[in-house]
C-alpha cells in the first residue's frame, strides 16, 4: 500500500513537475520597449514551421567559425489561417547593426557551406517583447502556442511583425508596431 501511494506520489509529481518545467503553467506579459536597429540574414521557408529546424540544423555547425549571433525566425503567417504546406517564413541570424562590417565576410562563410542567404536591415522600432524558456524541443512548440495566443489578444494593436530569438536559455519574442516592410516577405 505504501509504494502505490509513492508511484501515485511520483506519477502526480511527474505529471506536473515536467509541465512546470517546460513553461506550461507560466503567464506571458509583455513588456514594451524599442528595438535597436539590427541586420537580418535569413534564407526563406515555404512550409510548416516545425520544417525550419532543418535551416538551424545547417547553420548551427558555422556558428563557431561566424562568431557568437542569435539565430531567429520570423514566421510571416499564422497557421491557423493557413495551410501548413504554404507557411511562409524567414531564418537566420540576427546581428545588431553595429556589426554591419562583418556582414560579407558572414555570407561569404556562409556561402562556402552551400547556403545562400538575403540580408534585410531592420530599423528601430517601438516593440512589446517577452521570454519564454527554452528547455528542450518542446519549447519550439510550446513557446509560440502560449506567446501568439497571449500577444494577439493581450495587444492593443496588432503587430506588424514578429520575431523569434533563440538565446541559450529562452526565446525571444518581439511583436514590432513600427515599419510593417521590415517584416514583410521579400518580393
Amino acid at each position: 500500500m505504501v509504494l502505490l501511494m509513492v508511484a501515485g506520489a511520483a506519477c502526480a509529481g511527474a505529471l506536473v513537475g515536467i509541465p512546470w518545467y517546460l513553461g506550461a503553467f507560466r503567464s506571458i506579459k509583455f513588456t514594451e520597449t524599442r528595438t535597436e536597429p539590427s541586420i537580418f540574414l535569413f534564407i526563406k521557408h515555404v512550409g510548416p514551421y516545425k520544417d525550419t529546424g532543418s535551416i538551424f540544423a545547417k547553420l548551427i555547425p558555422l556558428q563557431p567559425t561566424l562568431g557568437l549571433h542569435n539565430m531567429a525566425m520570423m514566421p510571416m503567417d499564422s497557421p491557423q489561417h493557413v495551410e501548413a504546406a504554404k507557411l511562409r517564413s524567414m531564418v537566420g541570424l540576427l546581428l545588431p547593426a553595429s556589426r554591419a562590417s562583418e556582414v560579407e565576410g558572414i555570407l561569404k562563410k556562409i556561402s562556402e557551406s552551400g547556403l545562400t542567404m538575403s540580408v534585410r536591415e531592420i530599423k528601430a522600432a517601438r516593440a512589446k517583447h517577452t521570454f519564454f524558456p527554452l528547455r528542450s524541443s518542446l519549447s519550439f512548440m510550446l513557446g509560440p502556442i502560449k506567446v501568439y495566443s497571449a500577444a494577439y489578444t493581450g495587444l492593443d494593436a496588432l503587430p506588424c511583425g514578429s520575431v523569434e530569438v533563440y538565446h541559450t536559455q529562452q526565446i525571444e519574442f518581439i511583436f514590432a508596431m513600427e515599419n510593417p516592410e521590415d517584416y514583410s516577405w521579400p518580393s
